[in-house]
C-alpha cells in the first residue's frame, strides 16, 4: 500500500509513458496533464486528464486494520482506487498527427500494460512534487486497461468541458492504484 501520493504519481508515471510513445510517432509532441482546451497551442500534443475516480469493488473487504499482538494498529485501512484518464490527441490533421500519436500511444500501452516499480521510480525523480512518494514500493502494479466507450458516453464526457473543442480521444483505467496511510 502506498501513501497519499499515488494517484498524483500514477498521472506522472502515466503522462512519461505516454509522451514517449507520441514522440515516436511525432518527435514535436508534448503531454498536457489538465483538462482539455486548457491549452490553445497549435502544436502537436496529447492531453492527460484524470476525469474519474472510483474504489475499487473488489478491494473493499480488504480496507480493515490488522493489529499486532497488542491489539495495535499495524497497517493503515487500504483504499483501492481505480483512476480514469482522458487522453486526447491534438496536431496537423493534414499530416495525422492526431491518429499516428493515438496508434503510438495505445500500441505502447496494449504491449506494455503494466506501470513498473522503475517507471514510477524515474517519475517520482523527476517530479519534486511526488517526493514523499512511495508507490514504487506498492506491492501490487498499477495495470492500464482501455475503457470502451460508446458515441454517446463519450459526447457526454466532452460535454462536460465547456468550450472545448473535441478531439480524437480515448480513455483508460489504471487500477488498482492501493492508497491510504499506513501506520
Amino acid at each position: 500500500m502506498s501513501n497519499y501520493l499515488a494517484p498524483a504519481t500514477v498521472t506522472a508515471a502515466l503522462a512519461r509513458r505516454v509522451q514517449a510513445a507520441a514522440q515516436q510517432a511525432v518527435p514535436a509532441a508534448i503531454v498536457e496533464i489538465g483538462r482539455p482546451g486548457a491549452s490553445q497551442e497549435a502544436r502537436p500534443r496529447v492531453n492527460l486528464y484524470l476525469y474519474h475516480v472510483t474504489h475499487d469493488a473488489a478491494w473493499r473487504s480488504a480496507d480493515l486494520f490488522t493489529r499486532d499482538a497488542r491489539g495495535q494498529p499495524r497497517q493503515g485501512a487500504a483504499l483501492a482506487l481505480n483512476l480514469y484518464y482522458l487522453l486526447s490527441f491534438c496536431g496537423d490533421e493534414g499530416t495525422l498527427d492526431p491518429q499516428r500519436m493515438l496508434g503510438a500511444v495505445v500500441c505502447e500501452l496494449q504491449a506494455r500494460p503494466v506501470l513498473t516499480r522503475e517507471a514510477i521510480a524515474e517519475a517520482i525523480a523527476g517530479n519534486p512534487h511526488l517526493g514523499g512518494s512511495d508507490l514504487a514500493d506498492a506491492a501490487d502494479a498499477v495495470r492500464l486497461t482501455p475503457v470502451p466507450l460508446s458515441l454517446s458516453e463519450m459526447a457526454t464526457l466532452w460535454s462536460a468541458f465547456d468550450g472545448a473543442p473535441h478531439a480524437l480521444s480515448v480513455v483508460y483505467q489504471a487500477s488498482v492504484v492501493l492508497a491510504g496511510d499506513a501506520t
